[in-house]
């Protein structure tokens, strides 16, 4: 089963949205702009970051995030 986003109005940010990550009908981690170009994810879990997959080509503007089930 693959993960839903959800957009969401950010909790302490008037204005701002999120994307929620669900999982499993299970809220595991959140998505938000950060200062400056890129994004801040906070997560439930450790996750382990790959940022290089040996199957495809390597694109550093490529990073997955994923928890070890």
């Amino acid at each position: 089963m693959k993960s839903e986003l959800r957009m969401s109005d950010h909790a302490i940010v008037p204005g701002a949205k999120i994307f929620e990550v669900w999982w499993h009908g299970e809220l595991v981690c959140t998505v938000a702009g950060a200062d400056g170009p890129g994004v801040r994810v906070i997560s439930k879990y450790y996750a382990k970051v790959f940022v290089e997959d040996p199957k495809s080509p390597r694109d550093p503007g490529l990073v997955e995030v994923r928890h070890e089930l």
